[in-house]
């Protein structure tokens, strides 16, 4: 009689050589914004003395131009909203409120969409 083996290889295939693996180990850090993390910048004045003050400096720089930034633009703003006042309001002295009216509504739906804008580039 014979026996029969369903469903399992044979002997010789049970048994496989060594196999080798390797180990594949990825460290990555993110920061976000003009400064790197603590260690980094510690780091880094270890390895040139005084580049540490030098970035730090750099960031302050950085930060001030965006703040002058948004101030003019928001002059800008102004000085063109009230512009535009001004022709609404010289259309309808000049006997225009159709287009006074027009002017004022582009402006409205132009500040309007600006604040969508923004609220929905925030999210």
């Amino acid at each position: 009689m014979s026996k029969s083996s369903k469903g399992k290889p044979p002997v010789a295939a049970q048994q496989s050589p060594a196999r080798q693996q390797t180990a594949i180990a990825v460290e990555q850090h993110i920061h976000q914004g003009p400064l790197p993390d603590p260690g980094t910048l510690q780091r880094y004045e270890q390895a040139l003395p005084g580049l540490a003050e030098r970035i730090v400096a750099l960031a302050e720089k950085e930060q001030n131009v965006r703040i002058f930034d948004v101030k003019m633009g928001r002059i800008g703003a102004l000085v063109y909203s009230l512009a535009v006042c001004g022709v609404a309001a010289f259309a309808i002295y000049k006997e225009s409120p159709q287009a006074g009216a027009v002017i004022i509504g582009l402006q409205v739906a132009a500040v309007c969409a600006s604040m969508m804008a923004k609220h929905i580039k925030g999210r």
